[in-house]
């Protein structure tokens, strides 16, 4: 039993004791809400009181409520999710009490929403992705239509294209270096022509980047991972070399929380997504696509909307022919003119026009190549050395001051740290925690692993899981316009 009773001043108007049951199952309720809301309120006598002042204050002046609920009532995890799970009108309502409420909890309310699916919802992502994956020969229709659409696609001059309504034109970070996370570029290549076809279908220079057109292209990629997997698996080709990695291993049977949340980060890394920047509060837009320059972005941030085009480099990539895209299911590992991802027109082009976008990634890519063509075979331990002695000297000649510490921060720094970390574990720790990547480990990866793919370089994993690299003399061309790149 808990009692409610009249505050000090009151009793001086009426002496009499006024008390309110609360049941036990209410009680109860109140204890949950006490314990896994820790901070929020002190304790039960708080949160009744704070309750009661609030309905009051709606029933007798409702924007002096809103003002009320603005200043004591910031929402929790499930308030947002279900504010979300209700439509932009809800969102936008919220986010004008709470500016940007619903950008710094992004993370925990998808998460949220992936561990407590309403059952009386709109049909949810994955939903709608389970009925896009049924559907199995999208991919097959796009490259039928892809002649058309590439007729339609060369007409648009994309750098003419101008913000429509209450849209600003908004960017990718400047970040020099492509993400450890994009460990592949095939992925947005399929992405690109993904795009591409949406707008050749809508008739439409941009496409709005809405949960159907992101299910959409994730419904593309996953169609061609599943050809690239079958030829992969026919061809015994072997982990360095495989075509599909980067693109989302293709999902059947029940869709858990895991695999969920997989394939939002994949569309988050491979198509993008708007954030806001973690000090200047400016819209900013993630992903492959914007860190290679290949698509342009529109926010209304009234309406809380994100539009994509094509840049002039977008519509050049997407126009260039991909064997291994455009007839996967006849493809045969023989009939390539070279080893890697992309035919040599897209090779070419993504060595002088896309890759260097990302000034530190092109000089990583000049250093990998310089030693592997050197040595003619080398191992990845020489090669993380020079990585780090290109990032040190690419630090110290950055002029941007905020990126120049972000490496020495993150890159620099970590990476001694982590050695020293890795160092000192013995036999016995390392069982327990196993040695981790460093970050110029990671980046030298990464890196390697987009020129395989790109078939400028054969990486070879021995018995003992150790990686070489050596020049693929079939790609000598493109190998000799980055040796001779200033």
């Amino acid at each position: 039993m808990f009692t409610i009773y009249m505050a000090e001043e009151e009793q001086l108007v009426e002496e009499t004791k006024r008390e309110y049951m609360i049941s036990p199952i209410t009680y109860r309720k109140i204890q949950k809400l006490l314990s896994d809301n820790p901070g929020r309120y002190n304790d039960t006598r708080e949160l009744v009181s704070r309750a009661l002042d609030y309905f009051l204050a709606y029933e007798m002046d409702p924007w002096a409520a809103e003002k009320k609920i603005q200043e004591d009532f910031v929402p929790t995890i499930p308030q947002l999710a279900f504010a979300k799970e209700k439509g932009e009108g809800m969102v936008d309502y919220t986010n004008s009490l709470w500016p940007g409420i619903f950008d710094r909890n992004e993370k925990k309310i998808d998460q949220y929403l992936i561990e407590h699916p309403h059952p009386k919802q709109k049909p949810s992502v994955d939903d709608q992705q389970a009925e896009a994956r049924a559907s199995t020969n999208d991919l097959e229709k796009l490259r039928e239509r892809k002649k058309e659409g590439k007729k339609w696609i060369e007409k648009i001059d994309f750098n003419e294209i101008q913000p429509k309504d209450n849209q600003k034109e908004i960017f990718y970070d400047g970040w020099p270096l492509i993400s450890t996370y994009y460990s592949r570029i095939l992925p947005a290549k399929i992405s690109i022509i993904a795009i591409a076809d949406l707008m050749y279908e809508n008739k439409s220079e941009m496409i709005r980047l809405d949960e159907n057109n992101t299910v959409y292209v994730f419904d593309i990629a996953e169609e061609l991972s599943t050809e690239l997997r079958t030829i992969e698996e026919k061809e015994k080709i072997k982990r360095a070399t495989k075509y599909s990695t980067g693109l989302l291993k293709p999902f059947k049977g029940k869709m858990n929380a895991s695999q969920a949340l997989s394939e939002k980060r994949w569309k988050d890394r491979f198509i993008g997504k708007r954030r806001k920047h973690k000090y200047t509060d400016k819209n900013l837009f993630d992903g492959l696509l914007g860190a290679l320059g290949l698509v342009r972005v529109f926010y209304a941030e009234d309406k809380k909307k994100v539009f994509l085009t094509l840049t002039a480099k977008g519509k050049e990539f997407y126009r260039l022919d991909n064997s291994i895209i455009d007839i996967s299911s006849k493809y045969k590992i023989e009939d390539s003119k070279f080893r890697g991802s992309f035919d040599p027109e897209e090779r070419k082009f993504l060595v002088t026009k896309i890759l260097p976008e990302r000034k530190l990634e092109m000089e990583l890519i000049k250093t990998a190549i310089n030693e592997v063509n050197k040595a003619g075979k080398i191992m990845a331990e020489s090669l993380d050395v020079e990585f780090m002695n290109t990032v040190e000297t690419f630090a110290a000649s950055e002029e941007d001051k905020n990126i120049q510490k972000k490496i020495r921060e993150e890159i620099i720094s970590n990476t001694i740290k982590v050695q020293e970390e890795n160092k000192n574990k013995s036999k016995k720790e390392e069982v327990l925690t196993p040695k981790v990547l460093t970050p110029i480990q990671s980046h030298r990866v990464a890196t390697m692993g987009r020129l395989a793919e790109m078939g400028l370089v054969e990486w070879i994993i021995d018995k003992k899981s150790q990686s070489t690299y050596k020049i693929n003399e079939e790609a000598r061309e493109q190998v000799d316009v980055i040796l001779n790149t200033k």
